[in-house]
């Protein structure tokens, strides 16, 4: 199973997986505290992220999850956060996985990938973008997504489908 998460703080988690040859996605919302610098729980936030990839796992044995990386330079307070959040989904997926692998009783294991992926490396490599503005990829990532899916998607989860497709087609 590959999971895709295009990772946020401050408005709504994209998530995307691949299983049985079927693609799934969902936004995951914040709390108001969440999106409040003053109040917000990047811990809290990774562990809902977690809890709706555990939704969909269920008994596989391979689980290769894709976060997406940062862009650096836009705002380096934004770009700590999202790294910190980053840092601490993988230290959860990690204990949640060794846990269920030393735990079930079937003696199922799941084997556990996580990689990320360089913003640039999947829009140009799935939606074929060089130079071009932000909001003409966003067009594109949605158009893509949706068709893809065949319904209409947000930007959030058309870009963790995108990064879904980039993860299957790079390390499947």
């Amino acid at each position: 199973m590959i999971v895709a998460i295009d990772p946020s703080y401050d408005k709504p988690v994209g998530i995307a997986w691949l299983k049985n040859k079927t693609i799934g996605s969902t936004l995951i919302e914040l709390d108001k505290d969440d999106k409040k610098p003053e109040t917000r729980s990047l811990y809290n936030i990774a562990k809902k992220i977690v809890k709706n990839i555990e939704l969909e796992w269920g008994y596989v044995d391979d689980l290769l999850v894709a976060i997406e990386g940062q862009w650096f330079g836009v705002n380096p307070k934004m770009t700590m956060n999202l790294v910190e959040l980053r840092g601490i989904l993988e230290g959860i997926l990690n204990e949640r996985v060794e846990t269920f692998n030393s735990t079930n009783k079937e003696k199922k294991v799941i084997k556990l990938q996580i990689i990320v992926v360089n913003p640039h490396s999947w829009q140009s490599d799935i939606l074929n973008v060089g130079k071009m503005k932000s909001e003409e990829i966003k067009k594109r990532s949605i158009k893509y997504a949706s068709d893809l899916k065949k319904e209409k998607v947000n930007e959030d989860e058309a870009d963790a489908i995108c990064i879904l497709k980039y993860a299957e087609k790079q390390w499947i």
